[in-house]
């Protein structure tokens, strides 16, 4: 690492960015940071033997080689270009890149044939930007971990080989991938979120909270059993409770709020008691729903991780580090609080809640959620309990 030559320039940048290899020389640097530096004019092609790009947090407004793709002959490590104002066609580094982010910014398209440009690439993030059109199946050919194309306009449906396919091996690495974070969340996806998935699943987020997935949860998602964020909240799933989830030893936040589950919320503790019983859960927004019945006390009796103290403010959930890359990967969630939505956008392990409003659940509200000593959030307004409010709740 030592023999690498390495350029940051933060907070100091003035007049226009350099267009041409002649205009810039920085003792041909190998990694290159402009981090919120206010940076205001057109970022054009610079060629450069790079192999670390990191643009992002600065005020470009335009990137745009005439082929839309970046002429890097080399696979670069890292190509960051988010939280900027760059329009028009998202540009792909000729040579790949293993981590690519494009989050938060204004890009209104992509090359018909990206996908071909992500054969060595890890981490995708296009995150909140105006992006359309269908995701191509070739996007399976990838070695992607992390899928994160959320609040964008995408449309048609999930591609069924990122979930099915398992793992994607990279020949040039000699590695295999697999799939581990595909957040979709506010788009226009529609249809049948994929059944096929397998034992080995490797997913530990899915999030695709407000799109059109309809049909029931695939029983495959029992597989996953690294699982620990799962957010299909305002969609038309039509399904009973998942108590088959229950078994999942990570699973920390289960949102399937604004859907159109019915029946009555059974089997949460599990048929025995040697069954585990959501042993990690401790966000559950079963909001907006059709579900019906009553309560039993022990439905709470055995959440475990929300009947413990906390003395910190908790870290946030995210998931593991991934190699090649420095930080975490971390989802938001919504919630409704106060009745408001709010957004999450880091998820303390602290952070408890249970909202079941909006439905039509009966009886009285047992005595046992007085337990869930860290519950932070309890909603159980708009359904048709009777009787009296639980002690330890209103004290």
């Amino acid at each position: 690492m030592n023999t690498r030559k390495y350029s940051h320039l933060h907070d100091c940048l003035q007049g226009i960015f350099p267009t041409r290899r002649g205009d810039f020389s920085l003792y041909r640097p190998y990694r290159l940071e402009l981090q919120e530096t206010q940076y205001k004019h057109k970022y054009n092609s610079i060629y450069l033997t790079l192999w670390y790009l990191n643009l992002s947090h600065n005020m470009f407004t335009n990137i745009q080689p005439t082929s839309g793709v970046l002429p890097f002959n080399n696979l670069l490590d890292t190509l960051d270009l988010s939280f900027n104002s760059l329009q028009g066609r998202i540009p792909m580094p000729k040579s790949s890149a293993i981590y690519l982010d494009y989050s938060n910014n204004r890009f209104s398209s992509v090359l018909p044939n990206f996908t071909s440009y992500l054969r060595y690439t890890s981490y995708l993030s296009m995150s909140k930007n105006l992006l359309n059109g269908h995701i191509s199946y070739s996007i399976c050919n990838s070695t992607l971990e992390v899928l994160d194309l959320s609040h964008n306009n995408f449309s048609g449906p999930i591609p069924s080989c990122l979930i099915e396919k398992g793992y994607r091996y990279c020949h040039k690495c000699g590695v295999e991938f697999l799939l581990l974070v595909l957040n979709l969340m506010e788009n226009h996806f529609e249809g049948t979120f994929p059944s096929k998935i397998p034992t080995g699943c490797s997913l530990k987020m899915v999030d695709l909270h407000n799109n059109k997935i309809e049909g029931q949860l695939p029983r495959g998602l029992s597989n996953c059993k690294d699982l620990e964020i799962l957010d299909f909240g305002s969609n038309q799933i039509a399904d009973t409770f998942p108590s088959w989830l229950r078994v999942l030893p990570e699973l920390s936040v289960m949102i399937l709020g604004s859907n159109h589950f019915y029946g009555t919320i059974d089997d949460i503790v599990g048929v025995t008691k040697s069954v585990e019983c959501f042993p990690s859960l401790r966000i559950i927004d079963l909001a907006s729903n059709n579900f019906s019945g009553t309560l039993r006390p022990e439905y709470f009796k055995r959440l475990k991780s929300m009947m413990t103290k906390f003395n910190t403010t908790g870290q946030s959930i995210s998931v593991d580090q991934f190699s090649n890359f420095v930080g975490f990967y971390q989802d938001s969630i919504e919630i409704t609080y106060k009745g408001s939505y709010m957004t999450l956008g880091k998820i303390l392990t602290t952070f408890t809640a249970i909202d079941f409003s909006n439905n039509r659940l009966e009886g009285t509200i047992p005595e046992s959620i007085g337990g869930l000593v860290s519950l932070r959030v309890l909603n159980m307004s708009n359904n048709a309990f009777t009787g009296k409010i639980p002690a330890d709740l209103a004290a």
